[in-house]
């Protein structure tokens, strides 16, 4: 048969399709409920957050950042209760609308907290986007209660603290800046054009990140 098309792996008989783009931080998911507040290298993540910084880039925001770059896939989480339990409906599984997620949990709530800083611009950082079939390890690894849109964060592996949700720490800025409607409008349907887009439909990663 012919060969696989760049950036793409064979996982048995699946094809999975790795791609770098770049993606708005605040349209990507979570896939668990809590993470600790530090990364494994003892750093706190909301330290190491308040320290990256931005570059102008086709007049949006690039967040750069140490660490290395998140992957992304597109899935449909499996919807769940409060205490993590799959809800079904007429015998089947009740699942969520298809959206972008990422394992990279601390990274990614590290990321959105520079993108709410800098609210309303429109910010994108680098991804490896994945489609196709995904490693069933990872997949099971999703134990989402908010299908993505929450994370708590402890300082202590067992103790939830902290409830980090985008949308509400936006609301926040929103009391400090004045946000005019226009600008809340493009902010929010760049937010739900890269939450909505498949993997070919994202922006490539700038020319002088490359470089």
């Amino acid at each position: 048969g012919s060969a696989p098309a760049a950036g793409a792996q064979l996982y048995g008989w699946a094809m999975v399709i790795k791609e770098d783009r770049v993606i708005n931080p605040l349209a990507i998911r979570f896939s668990q409920d809590k993470v600790l507040a530090t990364f494994h290298s003892g750093q706190e993540v909301e330290k190491v957050s308040a320290q990256l910084s931005v570059a102008e880039t086709d007049g949006q925001l690039l967040i750069r950042a140490p660490f290395p770059t998140i992957e992304v896939i597109r899935w449909r989480p499996k919807v769940r209760d409060s205490s993590g339990v799959p809800l079904r409906a007429d015998g089947e599984v009740v699942k969520g609308k298809e959206r972008w997620f990422s394992m990279d949990n601390r990274r990614l709530w590290c990321l959105q907290m520079v993108a709410v800083r800098y609210w309303p611009r429109q910010c994108v950082i680098p991804v490896v986007a994945i489609e196709g079939a995904c490693n069933s390890r990872d997949i099971r690894k999703f134990r989402t209660s908010s299908v993505g849109v929450c994370l708590w964060v402890s300082r202590e592996a067992q103790v939830r603290e902290q409830l980090w949700n985008w949308r509400e720490a936006a609301k926040a800025r929103m009391k400090e800046v004045h946000v005019d409607d226009a600008s809340l409008r493009q902010v929010l349907a760049h937010i739900r054009s890269h939450e909505e887009a498949a993997s070919d439909e994202l922006p490539d990663v700038p020319l002088e990140m490359l470089t």
